[in-house]
């Protein structure tokens, strides 16, 4: 398992490669989600061991926020695993405007039980959890774009 912040960075630095133009916050933590969702989908194990709250507007890693403003500055490697997943996450993914993720995560089990008994706009503290993140990944079928098969169809993958 790797560091929120180690792949947020990676995130954050080859999504600006691949699309010529920075992030904002409020997309890369709700990528970040997405890719932690995936990972449960795909290796049945998260991709990062830090939890997520479910805030009004999704997802958010409080670790993350703490450096975003300096994220730039961070270029620590991540595994190809880690690597492989973001490329898929990216591609499907990080062309949606940010509002458009909210609305998307805001349909996630994960994110609706975080919130329960809080009103609409107020700040959430619990963390979502990862028993509901999984139900949320069994939803799923992740796709690989460079070789045009779902991942479960790969014959390589460890998992």
């Amino acid at each position: 398992m790797e560091q929120v912040e180690h792949i947020a960075a990676y995130l954050y630095n080859h999504y600006r490669t691949l699309y010529g133009q920075t992030m904002d916050e409020l997309k890369l933590h709700k990528l970040l989600y997405l890719l932690q969702r995936e990972a449960l989908n795909v290796y049945h194990q998260p991709i990062f061991e830090e939890s997520l709250l479910g805030w009004v507007h999704g997802p958010v890693s409080l670790e993350v926020r703490s450096i975003f403003y300096r994220i730039e500055d961070f270029s620590i490697p991540v595994s190809l695993q880690t690597k492989m997943l973001i490329d898929s996450v990216l591609k499907q993914y990080g062309n949606r405007q940010s509002i458009d993720l909210c609305r998307l995560t805001h349909q996630e089990i994960s994110w609706k039980n975080s919130r329960k008994a809080m009103r609409k706009n107020e700040i959430g503290t619990k963390p979502l959890k990862m028993s509901d993140i999984v139900k949320d990944a069994q939803k799923i079928k992740p796709f690989d774009t460079d070789w045009g098969c779902f991942f479960e169809e790969h014959a390589d993958v460890e998992r």
